[in-house]
């Protein structure tokens, strides 16, 4: 599970920044990039505070490999930064995505009985299982929720990493 976040900032002029940065001083260009990561920091949080304490289903306390674990599920939360490569869509380049690393956190974040636009096969297990989780709300229940309500200061934190970056590059030409 992955929510990427992206500024008003062009892509080619973020991405320009990034490669002068490691022109003129790789060391820069590393804090600049860690300045980036801590722009995460309100959208992690948010989105751990909506995940539940207990158990969501008494089933998910006896699991093996998707067991539910409050503080593991929290602790998958984490933010990662962009990697070279191309995106699909060349204007846009996600400086850092928040995603969930834990098998129990994403099931319980995006379970639903079927994609859109397919049959939905529902089997009375997979049905119960959805039924049980949708009062918890609907697809996506914590990722997308604690991301939107963190959005105005990560998208705030990111601008300030990229004046910071530009006042670094200026001052040194």
């Amino acid at each position: 599970m992955s929510i990427r976040l992206q500024t008003g900032t062009s892509a080619s002029y973020t991405a320009e920044l990034l490669a002068t940065l490691g022109k003129i001083a790789p060391e820069l260009r590393k804090s600049a990039q860690s300045e980036v990561m801590a722009a995460a920091a309100p959208a992690i949080a948010a989105v751990q505070a909506l995940v539940p304490a207990a158990t969501p289903m008494s089933g998910w306390a006896r699991g093996k490999r998707s067991r539910w674990d409050s503080s593991a599920v929290r602790g998958g939360v984490r933010a990662r930064r962009r990697r070279s490569g191309s995106d699909r869509n060349a204007d846009i380049i996600p400086l850092l995505s928040i995603v969930q690393s834990n098998a129990a956190g994403v099931i319980f974040d995006v379970a639903r009985t079927a994609r859109p636009g397919k049959t939905p096969g529902r089997t009375r297990a997979n049905a119960k299982f959805v039924d049980n989780l949708a009062q918890y709300g609907t697809t996506s229940r914590y990722m997308w929720p604690g991301v939107e309500r963190a959005l105005p200061a990560v998208e705030d934190a990111l601008r300030d990493a990229v004046r910071n970056m530009e006042t670094t590059i200026n001052r040194s030409m």
